[in-house]
């Protein structure tokens, strides 16, 4: 399995990054959206993490950016402020929702899900 973590906090990503690698998950790093969308444009991916509130391209902005592009990537968005908005949306378009802080469980089983 392929994951792209977008995060811009460079703490949270290598960790983020380190769970998903302990359990055999290839992950590349972004630290932010412009910079996924990049990624996304030119390589394959299982699953999309990122972080909703990164400069230049929020994570709500690239899930539907993502769908725009039809892009067959699951998503989940992790966020420290869930707002009812947010989670209506992601529901929308096929994404899931980790509240920040999380579980490594609740990480990994998002990731172990597909």
């Amino acid at each position: 399995m392929r994951v792209l973590v977008a995060e811009d906090e460079p703490f949270i990503r290598r960790f983020v990054a380190e769970v998903l690698q302990a359990v055999g998950v290839e992950v590349v790093e972004s630290s932010n959206g412009l910079e996924a969308v990049e990624l996304l444009s030119t390589q394959e991916f299982d699953l999309v993490i990122s972080d909703n509130t990164m400069p230049g391209l929020t994570g709500l902005e690239l899930l539907v950016w993502m769908a725009s592009d039809r892009r067959s990537e699951s998503f989940v968005l992790m966020t420290g402020d869930p707002d009812p908005q947010t989670v209506r949306v992601c529901g929308e378009l096929g994404a899931k929702v980790l509240s920040k802080p999380f579980a490594i469980a609740d990480l990994r089983s998002l990731v172990t899900a597909g």
